[in-house]
């Protein structure tokens, strides 16, 4: 009978130090980035958002451009020729700089080891290029989902306050250059054809 009492003083004992544990755990998830350092989500940080969807070309100078600062806020396809590059690049208010994963673009997932340099926690940028066999078409990107790591979780990103959805979507305008081989115009073949003749009838009277 004493044991029986025993084991259950015990089990009891226990399950009171596990609720303790537990307790102690929730509370130290409140304190101000210690969750993180015990391998939780760090709950004091501001939610990273997309703020914006933008194509640049992959040119020296190109935000400075008069081209670029023209067309900055029009909603018209970017136009690129072939052989030309190009960034899609996604910005973010981010002020606690929690680290992107992933984007996912027309379905695909593209892993932060394979965003373009000038990416980090503010921007991502994603290469991409026109070859020399090109055809005119306009070619759509969407954005899906934007991923970020807060501590041991991985949370898809929302959207900022004053962006429409349509806005993930963004065009390219391809249009390939042809290069056209003109002959002169300025010749008169004419002048040439009567010179031919005159020659022929001076051989014959020489003759």
């Amino acid at each position: 009978m004493k044991k029986k009492i025993l084991l259950v003083i015990t089990v009891v004992l226990l399950a009171l130090s596990v609720a303790a544990i537990l307790c102690s755990c929730e509370v130290l998830k409140k304190i101000p980035g210690l969750n993180k350092l015990i391998g939780g989500d760090d709950t004091n940080v501001t939610k990273p958002k997309i703020v914006s969807v933008e194509t640049i070309k992959n040119e020296d100078g190109w935000l400075e451009s008069k081209e670029y600062l023209f067309n900055k806020n029009c909603t018209n396809p970017m136009p690129v020729n072939d052989n030309e590059s190009y960034f899609i690049v996604i910005n973010y208010y981010n002020p606690s700089n929690l680290s992107i994963s992933s984007v996912k673009v027309n379905g695909s997932k593209i892993d932060s080891t394979a965003f373009a340099e000038g990416s980090d926690s503010q921007q991502t940028k994603l290469y991409y290029e026109v070859g020399d066999n090109a055809k005119t078409e306009i070619l759509t990107y969407v954005i899906g989902n934007v991923m970020y790591v807060n501590g041991t979780s991985t949370v898809r990103m929302g959207l900022g306050d004053d962006l429409d959805p349509e806005e993930l979507n963004v065009q390219i305008s391809v249009r390939p250059q042809f290069k056209l081989t003109l002959q002169r115009m300025d010749v008169d073949y004419r002048a040439a054809k009567a010179e031919e003749r005159a020659a022929d009838t001076h051989k014959q009277e020489d003759l």
